[in-house]
């Protein structure tokens, strides 16, 4: 029988169309395979750099109570939002202000989740600077890419490069650290006056760092470098007046303005942070202030001796000597062994007018600290005050023995020599006076009174 077209061909073939089904499989394999790998790969790169990170921990056994109360609290806030940079730059300052390990990795993070902020890398290049200069260095750099027209970053970049010799770098970013406040200006004063120190330039070196000193008179570094400029001038007698300029601050006293450093510094707490405060009050005559913050201090630390003691302190500063005896035993009843909570408590009594009172628990600092140079002259008065003036000349004599530049006890002991009529240790005392003392009228007065009295018939 004749078949059709149709037929025929399906007689004759009857698998053609297997061959297309096995490609079509293939291709729906390949395509799920391809699919299930982009999917992975997406995964993974969302895992690696989106996805939740936990924060670090630390161990808080020995830590303050303050700052374990402020690690747990941010670490929670983390915790609640894993994808902001500030909480973990927030925890990161925790950890940093307390130089606590985990800060870096922090800040690394916080800067993974903003790359636009340029205090991460910034705090990030500062810490690692030194110890990794590499990785700093190229930190740092990211920092001042990102800060605008803030200072910091360029000048503590430019320090950095200083020291490692890379004047050109340097320079160019002293150069164009701008601010308002005189301190940016004097900071980058300081380091273009080094650069041109190491170029031998003394001249422009004396001009810049002139303008430095002028600017922050705190910063120690820029009379010391100004010294070493007018030595190399040939100036000796400038060389000599930044040297005493420089060794009557004790440390670098000026802080340059760094927002960054603010930051760090708002998180920094417990009693430590607390000391520092009251100190930075009392340095600058707030003195109604340091006592609150003292007073705050004892109520968040009521078994400390220290708290009650430095209390007390900030109490006799103020003129407020019967509660800072109070303060004042109750630190002792605490700790016993301290000789600056006798010391105080011996002042407090003296204020009060309570000398003979007052000698035993100077009496009892000596024991503590036998070269309490203050002691020593406090329990001096209280001597003299009770008529007891060969104990109060040892005393004095004590004073300026554990203590050479104590101009007030060189003063006394000048005044109660010449009392007794040994007029040329009395002249020898009121000269080292003034020597301690250049500025102060009293020594001055006292050295002209007995010259007038050596140049008499």
């Amino acid at each position: 029988m004749d078949t059709s077209p149709i037929e025929s061909t399906v007689a004759t073939n009857p698998i053609g169309a297997a061959p297309r089904k096995r490609r079509v499989y293939s291709l729906a394999i390949i395509s799920l395979a391809l699919i299930a790998l982009a999917v992975a790969g997406g995964y993974l790169f969302w895992k690696k750099n989106y996805s939740p990170r936990t924060p670090p921990t630390v161990d808080v056994a020995k830590l303050d109570p303050e700052v374990v109360e402020s690690v747990n609290a941010h670490r929670k806030a983390v915790l609640k939002q894993p994808r902001s940079a500030e909480a973990w730059g927030e925890l990161a300052a925790v950890f940093r202000a307390h130089d606590l390990a985990p800060a870096n990795a922090c800040f690394a993070e916080a800067q993974r989740l903003d790359e636009t902020d340029y205090r991460w890398p910034y705090l990030i290049g500062q810490s690692l600077a030194a110890p990794k200069p590499e990785i700093g260095i190229s930190r740092l750099r990211r920092a001042v890419e990102l800060c605008g027209d803030e200072p910091a970053p360029r000048l503590t970049l430019a320090e950095v490069l200083l020291e490692r010799g890379e004047l050109a770098e340097a320079e160019a970013l002293f150069q164009k650290a701008t601010g308002k406040s005189p301190l940016v200006k004097a900071r980058a004063q300081l380091g273009l006056g080094r650069i041109a120190l190491q170029q031998n330039k003394i001249d422009l070196a004396v001009e810049r760092l002139r303008a430095a000193v002028q600017g922050a008179p705190g910063a120690k570094s820029a009379h010391v470098a100004l010294a070493q400029a007018y030595r190399r001038q040939g100036n000796e007698a400038g060389a000599e007046l930044e040297q005493r300029n420089a060794a009557i601050l004790k440390a670098e006293d000026t802080s340059w303005p760094d927002p960054c450093a603010e930051f760090i510094d708002h998180f920094w707490v417990g009693m430590r942070a607390r000391m520092h405060r009251i100190n930075l009050l009392d340095t600058h005559g707030m003195r109604e202030e340091s006592v609150v913050a003292a007073r705050q201090m004892v109520f968040r630390y009521p078994e400390s001796a220290l708290a009650r003691l430095i209390l007390g302190e900030m109490l006799n500063k103020s003129g407020s000597y019967r509660p800072a005896e109070a303060a004042l035993r109750e630190s002792l009843r605490l700790d016993p062994e301290r000789a600056k909570t006798y010391f105080e408590l011996g002042y407090a009594l003296q204020a009060q007018g309570k000398s003979a009172e007052a000698v035993e628990p100077y009496r009892k600092s000596l024991e503590k600290r036998a070269d309490f140079a203050p002691a020593h002259f406090n329990l001096a008065l209280a001597l003299q005050a009770l008529k007891d003036e060969p104990g109060a000349l040892e005393e004095l004599k004590a004073a300026v023995r554990y203590q050479p530049e104590y101009a007030d006890a060189h003063l006394a002991l000048s005044a109660m020599l010449e009392k007794q009529g040994q007029h040329q240790d009395a002249l020898t005392h009121a000269e080292q006076a003034v020597r301690s003392a250049p500025s102060d009228p009293r020594a001055k007065r006292v050295l002209a009174d007995l010259q007038a009295k050596d140049a008499k018939p």
